[in-house]
């Protein structure tokens, strides 16, 4: 059902990228998808909280400690509710940032990013509180009614340009929650300000924070070279690489957010790490044929109709053959990031990271340098996740064989 709830999400939001690429052109649609990135990395402000409550969560509940696991969460709830001020706060500088001051209704467009990503907060916290609870069912609904009501609403309000999209992103958001919420309704989880347990979700989570980090850099860092290097109407040709990119990995995200909270139930209720490491192995296979099944059809696609139907984006064509390569070889791996933050080899899995961003960040830089322009990028890419892949494997059967205390 997460599956369905994921693709209804992607469709509607690719097919909303699409029409908005089309319409608004290279150069606005450009500072629409630096919009997003900053919507993206807005949930990186969390200070790990969210993170270590995934993995916890499910952890006590496998081991029977409920008290402590209803503890965590409202604490968890608290902590989030505070921190999404912060977010808004953060929507209304980079807004001013990126945004022209030329743009007839700016201060809008700021003020719609800031509760956009003050909202952001809470969905993201909601799908984790829900996935550790195994509720799959209402994750599933959250994401369909939020790529529902952004495909409806966006084109309803796209002659607005930028605002307009910022308003189909915020009905969206509010949707989606009010969806979850209906679907399955908290009881018995009130707020609890309580140092303590946030200090400890800190403590595991910070560092599972990070590597989420260095990923999400590592699979947007070249968007923001391409912004320094050639400028946003580049931004702008690129983001259709960039949005199918996204969306193929959705696919190891979303199979990973199943995974993550088994793997940790099974470890807290005391199951060997060479079990681990077969079903972070399977959670490889299936993420990466499925992967495979949809985007080598999904490029073939690509490589015919951007052309024909977009062709101020012609550029993007050889950028998603490549890089689609680059996601194949990473989706086949990526139960092993899942393993690594399970057993606590949160340090290890960030230095696999770092590695796999510098060798993107210099080879993407080499190749703007050279002149080879959004394919160059296209490459470095393709290159850093085939070689984080392999680390990644390398890594968790080191782990499984050494046997990482996590506690």
């Amino acid at each position: 059902m997460l599956s369905v709830g994921t693709a209804i999400y992607q469709g509607s939001r690719l097919s909303l990228g699409l029409v908005a690429a089309a319409v608004l052109g290279p150069a606005v649609f450009g500072l629409w998808v630096l919009l997003l990135l900053v919507v993206q990395f807005s949930g990186f402000l969390g200070f790990g909280i969210a993170n270590g409550a995934g993995r916890e969560l499910p952890y006590l509940r496998g081991a029977a400690r409920e008290q402590d696991a209803a503890r965590t969460e409202e604490a968890a709830t608290a902590a989030t509710l505070a921190l999404a001020g912060l977010a808004a706060a953060v929507g209304v500088v980079a807004g001013a940032l990126i945004l022209p001051m030329t743009m007839p209704d700016r201060v809008m467009a700021i003020a719609l990013l800031s509760l956009v990503m003050f909202l952001q907060q809470l969905v993201l916290w909601q799908q984790v509180s829900l996935r550790s609870s195994f509720r799959f069912g209402a994750t599933a609904l959250q994401l369909a009614t939020t790529g529902i009501v952004l495909l409806i609403v966006g084109l309803l309000v796209l002659p607005m340009g930028l605002t307009g999209l910022l308003v189909a992103l915020l009905a969206a958001s509010v949707a989606g929650l009010s969806a979850a919420r209906l679907a399955s309704p908290v009881r018995g989880v009130r707020l609890r300000w309580d140092l303590d347990a946030i200090r400890g979700l800190v403590a595991i989570g910070f560092p599972i924070l990070l590597a989420g980090l260095l990923f999400a850099l590592l699979t947007t860092v070249d968007r923001w070279l391409v912004l320094g290097f050639l400028g946003v109407d580049a931004v702008g040709v690129y983001g259709i690489a960039g949005m199918f990119v996204s969306g193929l990995l959705l696919v190891p995200a979303v199979l990973g957010q199943q995974f993550y909270p088994a793997l940790s139930f099974s470890h807290g209720s005391g199951r060997g790490l060479p079990d681990l490491m077969g079903d972070a192995a399977r959670q490889g296979r299936m993420t990466g044929w499925i992967v495979v099944a949809l985007g080598v059809p999904g490029a073939i696609v690509a490589i015919v109709a951007i052309p024909a139907f977009l062709p101020a984006y012609s550029e993007a064509v050889a950028p998603i053959a490549v890089a689609t390569v680059g996601v194949v070889a990473y989706a086949f791996s990526s139960g092993y990031g899942n393993l690594l933050n399970t057993i606590g080899a949160h340090w290890t899995y960030l230095r696999l990271q770092s590695a796999a961003l510098i060798l993107d960040l210099v080879a993407a830089s080499l190749a703007l340098a050279a002149g080879l322009r959004l394919l160059g990028v296209a490459v470095a890419f393709a290159v850093s996740m085939l070689v984080y892949a392999v680390l990644l494997a390398g890594a968790a059967d080191r782990a499984t064989r050494s046997a990482i205390p996590t506690r």
